[in-house]
């Protein structure tokens, strides 16, 4: 701050007071220019004294010629500002310092967030593909899945439920999975749950049986496993009730098979026995034709005996090993001569209606044996009458073959006895039956390339079909009646073989009496020892089932020997596939057999059979 007198223009104080410049004139100085302008005023100017740049204010003194001028440099002023300026701006960097790092942390945390919400939604994508996924799965898989908790009330059912047992998923929740489940598979369910509830291993596929909406059972096979929040099981479960069927039957089957070999065993070694008794006995009748109660006991016996033949051919029949002669037939002929037959039979009670379809064409089948096989149906229906009734037999054309349907207004079968009704011996007459009608009439239709069914309800009667294939060939006229059996006698050398020597000796003593030469054998390799040494035979009679050597190859190996040489062979058990290798030219002649049976056939192949035409052994043999 100066102080001077504007009409001398000297300095008179100064702050700071500096020495030497009281007194000094500054006339010159910038205040003056701005005083001549104004009384009061600021401008900025440098200092004359020590030119430094100042901001000036003045002021005249009112009344005084005196003017007093204050200046402040420029540095002096701004130096507070400076001073709060770098405070400001210091406060303010560490204001920006700290929004630059909130600003960071703000946007690691956005961008965390945005990369977790991003992943979240990811997941939770993820998450519905998968589950809209198991969805689709569960939805639309075949087999059935399950989750039940330790009591057995079930907590999730697939749709397939509703396909599988009839019922909607929905119902089947929050119900125990035992009310429909079979009573004697309920306590293995039981195990298995406790098994899993005890954290064992998982056991293996359970087979159990339930029952189905319209009341009908299902076999379901489930695998279970424990879930892994331990609160309950998870069960895959598939439907083989498919599967259970065909392994039944196949069991079935298989012990229908082995039935079937060894009825056609027995069936062989019987029809031996049955040939020793029977031809004993009608030896034994000739020689007691003088002693008539005497000869009726042994008719009886024979009669017997033919009656188990008779057995002993439905055996076969079954077995499917019985020899057939399939033949063109006409089913109206046949029909009508069994419908006489079938009122004599089945009596009064039963009233029988034959209905033919017009223009029916043949059938290829064996005559005997689609009668005795109609007639035991018939039997049958007569038995399941007992009151009385209507049999109906009609014959018609289905499906490309000819059906013969043998029907009863009886009482019928259930399912359970009709799946049993074709086993061999299985009866419901109790010791009245023999339990091998049915099997038989199976036998020889599947054998003859046909098949059998049934159709029964219980109380309603029953229905059984024999579909028989059609001939190709026309039918041959009706076989003339067969005429009265005469003892009949014959000439030449015949060889006898057989193993058991009590058919092979009713055999040559049947030959002999009819007046026939005869050397026995029981062996192939005696045969055709025989054969070689002795003189010339003119036949050859040999069972085909021999131990060693059988006929067949008996037969091809004599006929080495003496070529041309007449052939019978006798069997009661082997089928056609193993007679195939027998020549057209051998005669076939089943057990058991007639005394006039076999010296018929003998006959008949040595007269079709030019003696000439047969060489010595000698000339055989060279």
């Amino acid at each position: 701050m100066c102080r001077c007198s504007p009409p001398g223009g000297r300095l008179v104080a100064r702050e700071p007071y500096k020495r030497g410049d009281l007194g000094r004139d500054v006339r010159g100085a910038e205040v003056f220019r701005h005083l001549a302008i104004a009384p009061a005023d600021t401008f900025v100017a440098n200092a004359i004294i020590d030119s430094v740049r100042r901001l000036y204010a003045y002021r005249q003194v009112s009344g005084l010629p005196l003017v007093v001028s204050v200046g402040l440099s420029e540095h002096g002023i701004y130096a507070a500002w400076n001073r709060m300026a770098l405070v400001v701006m210091a406060a303010m960097a560490c204001m920006l310092l700290l929004a630059s790092s909130v600003t960071w942390m703000l946007r690691r945390e956005l961008r965390s967030r945005t990369w977790a919400e991003h992943a979240a939604r990811l997941a939770s994508s993820a998450a519905q593909e998968s589950a809209a996924c198991l969805r689709l799965i569960t939805d639309g898989a075949g087999d059935l899945l399950l989750t039940v908790d330790w009591d057995g009330l079930r907590r999730y059912v697939s749709p397939s439920c509703q396909r599988l047992l009839g019922r909607p998923a929905a119902e089947m929740i929050g119900r125990s999975w035992l009310e429909r489940l079979h009573p004697d598979d309920r306590a293995p369910l039981i195990r298995v749950l406790s098994a899993l509830q005890s954290g064992a291993p998982s056991p293996g596929p359970l087979t159990s049986r339930v029952q189905c909406m319209d009341d009908s059972w299902r076999w379901l096979e489930a695998l279970g496993r424990r879930l892994p929040d331990g609160s309950g099981a998870v069960f895959v479960i598939r439907d083989v009730t498919d599967r259970v069927r065909m392994e039944s039957r196949l069991d079935h089957s298989q012990r229908v098979e082995a039935v079937g070999r060894l009825t056609a065993g027995v069936a062989h070694d019987f029809n031996n026995v049955l040939q020793a008794l029977l031809g004993g006995l009608e030896l034994a009748i000739e020689e007691v034709a003088d002693r008539p109660s005497v000869r009726d006991e042994l008719e009886a016996a024979l009669q017997a005996g033919l009656r188990g033949a008779r057995l002993t051919s439905h055996l076969l029949s079954f077995s499917r090993q019985q020899m057939l002669s399939p033949t063109v037939l006409h089913l109206p002929p046949l029909l009508t001569e069994l419908s006489r037959t079938l009122q004599r039979t089945l009596g009064r009670d039963i009233r029988i209606n034959i209905a033919v379809q017009p223009g029916l064409p043949p059938v290829m089948a064996d005559a005997a044996h689609l009668d005795s096989a109609l007639l035991n149906l018939a039997v049958n229906a007569r038995d399941a009458m007992p009151h009385g009734g209507t049999l109906d037999i009609a014959a018609s054309v289905t499906d490309g073959a000819v059906v013969i349907a043998v029907s009863d207004t009886g009482e019928g079968m259930g399912p359970e006895v009709a799946a049993h009704a074709c086993e061999p011996f299985f009866s419901t007459k109790g010791i009245r039956g023999s339990g091998l009608g049915l099997s038989m009439a199976q036998g020889f239709a599947r054998q003859s390339n046909g098949t059998l069914r049934i159709h029964s309800t219980p109380g309603a009667g029953t229905c059984i079909e024999i579909g028989l294939p059609i001939a190709v060939a026309p039918a041959a006229p009706a076989p003339a009646p067969e005429p009265a059996r005469e003892h009949t006698s014959g000439r030449g050398r015949v060889l006898v073989v057989d193993d058991d020597l009590d058919v092979g000796r009713i055999a040559a003593s049947f030959l002999c009496k009819a007046g026939f030469k005869v050397a026995t054998a029981s062996s192939g390799d005696g045969a055709l020892a025989l054969l070689t040494a002795q003189p010339p035979f003119d036949a050859l009679v040999s069972d085909f089932a021999m131990l060693g050597m059988d006929g067949a190859e008996l037969v091809q190996q004599a006929r080495e020997i003496c070529p041309g040489l007449p052939a019978l062979v006798i069997t009661g058990y082997a089928g056609a596939s193993a007679l195939e290798r027998l020549d057209e030219s051998v005669t076939i002649l089943r057990k058991p057999f007639q005394r006039e049976d076999l010296v018929g056939a003998v006959n008949a192949m040595m007269h079709a059979t030019p003696p000439e035409a047969i060489q010595t052994a000698t000339s055989c043999v060279g």
